[in-house]
């Protein structure tokens, strides 16, 4: 329903028989045909829905002091953008205009490439495989691990909900704490509880309301950070608490993490939960 509002040129459905996730189009035991039923009333709906008008394709949102304030702070400097990028962090830095360049598969192993003073922002907006290989054995990782030693910045987006968990083959490595990212498995779906939302840190975050609601559909597996996965002296700062109307509190969605004490001693690191950015839009 939100693809046929934007109007797109297509629609891509890559569930078909996705049994490990739960979403399978595929009939079967747990849903019946249910979802093939589904997919064949929308697809119907949408090939009769009007030609894209891309004068009306609603924009990201950003407002004109937040794309001022953005092209100021990374004026003169480049933002690294890991390969295979599909998040929508990636539309927000178009729409801000900044300077940004896909890293090339080779060019991430090369150590004159991937720094901080050329690129002193990456960012990691793919799903849940990654390439952690080009030339040896676990290479990328070491590349990884040697830029935020030497003080870059790793802002990890995801456009699935947990980063660096699969190999370019499929294979589980689940490298994401490997790399320093204190992220820990949550759950498949919401438990039973009352009012499920977020509770915002607003200094840190001007612009966004104290609290926002945890999404009531589409794809809703929690993979917070957690910052008891870190070193005593290490930096974790939490910005979206997960909380729920008794205030029990299930990791964030949003934290900042210094390593001061745990490697990669000298990193920093940005984590944001998949669904944030359309959880909390107007930030």
């Amino acid at each position: 329903e939100e693809a046929i509002r934007v109007q797109p040129d297509w629609v891509l459905i890559t569930s078909w028989n996705e049994w490990h996730e739960g979403s399978e189009i595929e009939p079967s035991v747990e849903y019946g045909d249910a979802y093939l039923e589904a997919t064949k009333e929308l697809t119907a709906q949408f090939a009769a829905s009007p030609a894209p008008d891309y004068d009306a394709i609603p924009p990201t949102g950003m407002a004109a002091g937040q794309r001022a304030e953005l092209a100021a702070l990374y004026e003169g400097r480049t933002i690294g953008l890991l390969p295979g990028g599909a998040s929508g962090v990636l539309l927000m830095i178009a729409d801000a205009g900044l300077d940004a360049e896909e890293i090339a598969m080779e060019d991430l192993v090369d150590p004159e490439v991937l720094t901080p003073e050329r690129l002193p922002l990456l960012i990691y907006a793919a799903g849940e495989r990654y390439q952690r290989t080009v030339d040896e054995e676990g290479d990328v990782d070491r590349a990884l691990m040697r830029y935020l030693s030497d003080g870059g910045t790793l802002l990890v987006a995801s456009s699935q909900p947990y980063p660096f968990f699969y190999d370019a083959e499929g294979e589980p490595v689940n490298n994401a704490g490997r790399l320093g990212l204190p992220v820990t498995m949550g759950w498949e779906s919401p438990p039973d509880v009352e009012d499920l939302h977020f509770e915002i840190d607003t200094e840190a975050l001007a612009g966004l309301p104290e609290r926002v609601q945890f999404p009531d559909g589409g794809d809703r597996r929690w993979r917070p950070a957690d910052g008891s996965m870190l070193a005593e002296d290490d930096v974790y700062v939490p910005l979206a608490t997960l909380t729920d109307a008794s205030g029990e509190e299930y990791g964030e969605g949003l934290a900042w993490v210094e390593h001061r004490e745990s490697e990669p001693v000298g990193g920093r690191l940005l984590y944001c939960w998949m669904r944030m950015a359309d959880t909390a839009p107007s930030g």
